[in-house]
């Protein structure tokens, strides 16, 4: 019987630990959502003419967005930027289409999006919620492509760091997926098992 409570006792430590482990990492993962700002580019459909067409647009966006971000200084006054050239950020889109003769609609809206972990090279964000511009072309039904915006991570030339953004715990767990990997998995459980009480 002493050892069956032994065994409860070392079994019950190790859950509070694991837990505690896991809320510090949901915590740090939080204090990264509220800091990026992503791009996200829904195609009309899967097939190759949608996807190119989707890759056209993303392409001319960056373009645009980036001269318009790169002087931004938080998230807030990202999300400040996109919401006040939303009109701007669909007629780039809807030009590019036309000029590709493709007369699809597009829509281009600020708002929370769902994310399962993402890598961008070396990069790696945890799953959750992020403030992202949304671009929907047509029925916006194929596969999407997104990068982040804020701290502009999408163009290479970019004088923004990641590390100019985020603190320094928060950086290593963004640069540091594969010390990381089991983490990001719990953290896209709990962001999953939230959703579903949201």
């Amino acid at each position: 019987m002493y050892i069956k409570k032994i065994e409860l006792s070392v079994l019950l430590a190790l859950i509070f630990t694991i837990t505690l482990s896991c809320l510090d990492f949901e915590f740090t993962s939080n204090n990264i959502r509220k800091s990026v700002f992503r791009l996200h580019i829904l195609a009309n459909s899967d097939s190759e003419y949608d996807q190119n067409l989707k890759i056209k647009v993303r392409n001319r966006l960056l373009k645009d967005g980036f001269e318009l971000f790169e002087n931004s200084e938080n998230l807030s006054q990202t999300i400040l930027i996109a919401n006040n050239n939303l009109k701007k950020f669909e007629k780039s889109a809807k030009d590019e289409l036309l000029k590709n003769g493709c007369s699809q609609n597009v829509s281009a809206k600020v708002e929370k999006t769902d994310f399962t972990v993402r890598t961008y090279g070396n990069t790696s964000l945890p799953a959750g919620q992020y403030y992202a511009l949304q671009i929907k072309i047509g029925k916006a039904k194929g596969h999407n492509w997104w990068c982040v915006m804020y701290p502009s991570l999408c163009l290479p030339a970019s004088t923004q760091k990641i590390d100019d953004v985020l603190d320094k715990n928060d950086a290593e767990i963004v640069k540091n997926k594969d010390k990381y990997i089991v983490k990001f998995k719990v953290c896209e459980w709990f962001e999953d098992i939230k959703s579903l009480f949201s």
